[in-house]
């Protein structure tokens, strides 16, 4: 079972790696918007500063997936990695708000480049009878990030006092990090990985010649549109809607909380929920893996729907604490498994396109969905948006469904059929 096995040294180098990358993310989060109030900004112009960074991937997803089937992922992460280190320095001459967040922006595309480059790394390296588990594992990468980020932020910015340079000299380090442990990661390079990627690429030709995606060993899996299956597109529907769904809860729970008068527990609510994402990304996905989406997803949506109703009638700080460890599940095991649904639903010539669609789906959602539970919040209060919000995952579960139909059990069963070969 050597092919099967998931904690392999490539696998690791590759979280190593993405960690670097990632770290950005997070760690400049808190402090940017103190870096544009101290030149002048408003408050929005702040805000903004601040949220460009995940505004800017969203036009660049897509050619950037292209570039990174095209040219490799090792060569579009590196591109992505000095884009970031020479923002990083870039920071130090930031001396007005346009600068910086011009200089925001530009990151937020350095960032688009690691990210999909290291997705695409991820479901290349992790066997396709533990897809959804190892990436589990490597998005657990990012939660990581998401703790310690700020934390070392704080004391980073010690180590010149009076400026950021201090600031700005961590993030430079978390680059030179994520550039030294991508020199471990050569798979790109292995004979074997060569042949399997230009066998691929040559199917997907023939099958775009015969008008009819036969490119995968399990059969058709729907035309393609826009560069990736339709039935992959569907497995984009499920990623946008539950993302919508954990954005609401993101954007709107302390501020419902505090309407109740409960907001004290904010914080232990957050950690259930982050706890329901590690659970969700490691254990359930490991399950999904074993037994299928459709048995592991199904209950944990209809699971997580409930919780989501309660979270916003729930008066009672302790009750939404607990139901935050649900509802936290419903994310993670989406997270995990969508992503190898994803690329397991193209051809291994389109993972990179995939991952890039996947992490759109997850910036569309992110970037607007809260300006639309916004409005729903001003017709039916904040009990109510989550009883809305709530309809996602119910959503989610009927695109399962039809997906498992159409193609997801011949994967799955194909998946499980190649690792028996092996073992």
């Amino acid at each position: 079972m050597s092919k099967d096995r998931l904690w392999t040294k490539e696998y690791l180098f590759v979280i190593l790696m993405y960690l670097g990358n990632v770290f950005s993310l997070y760690y400049y989060g808190g402090m940017i918007t103190s870096i544009a109030n101290g030149l002048g900004g408003s408050v929005v112009l702040a805000g903004l500063t601040s949220s460009v960074y995940s505004i800017s991937p969203i036009f660049f997803r897509n050619l950037v997936g292209t570039f990174c089937d095209k040219y490799g992922r090792w060569k579009t992460n590196l591109i992505g990695i000095l884009i970031n280190a020479a923002c990083c320095v870039a920071y130090c001459f930031c001396f007005n708000i346009l600068a910086l967040f011009i200089t925001r922006a530009i990151m937020g595309i350095g960032f688009c480049f690691t990210s999909i480059a290291n997705y695409a790394s991820a479901s290349d390296v992790v066997s396709a009878n533990r897809k959804a588990e190892g990436l589990g594992w490597f998005q657990n990468a990012a939660s990581l990030s998401e703790y310690i980020g700020p934390t070392l932020a704080l004391i980073c910015v010690t180590w010149t006092p009076g400026s950021f340079v201090g600031l700005h000299m961590g993030a430079l380090l978390s680059c030179v990090w994520a550039f030294v442990f991508s020199l471990f990661v050569r798979y790109e390079k292995d004979p074997k990985y060569i042949a399997r990627m230009e066998e691929a690429k040559a199917q997907a030709a023939q099958a775009a010649a015969n008008a009819q995606n036969t490119d995968t060993p399990w059969g058709s899996t729907g035309k393609v549109v826009f560069g990736m299956e339709t039935t992959a597109w569907a497995v984009a529907l499920i990623v946008l809607i539950i993302t919508a769904a954990h954005s609401c809860t993101n954007t709107f729970a302390l501020l419902a909380m505090q309407k109740r008068g409960i907001e004290s527990y904010t914080s232990q609510f957050f950690l259930t929920v982050a706890i329901g994402l590690i659970l969700g990304r490691a254990v359930f996905s490991r399950l999904a893996d074993k037994y299928g989406v459709l048995k592991v997803a199904v209950p944990i949506y209809a699971l997580s729907a409930a919780a989501l109703v309660g979270i916003g009638m729930a008066q009672s700080g302790l009750a939404v604490v607990l139901l935050g460890l649900p509802y936290g599940t419903m994310f993670g095991t989406m997270a995990s498994t969508s992503q190898a649904l994803m690329v397991s639903a193209v051809a291994p010539s389109r993972r990179a396109y995939a991952s890039a669609m996947y992490l759109l789906a997850m910036d569309l959602a992110f970037g607007f969905s809260s300006i639309v539970w916004g409005t729903v919040i001003e017709a039916v209060g904040y009990a109510g948006v989550f009883a809305v919000a709530a309809i996602c995952p119910i959503i989610a579960i009927f695109v399962v469904i039809i997906f498992w139909k159409r193609v997801g059990k011949a994967i799955f069963l194909h998946n499980k059929a190649v690792a028996e070969s092996v073992g």
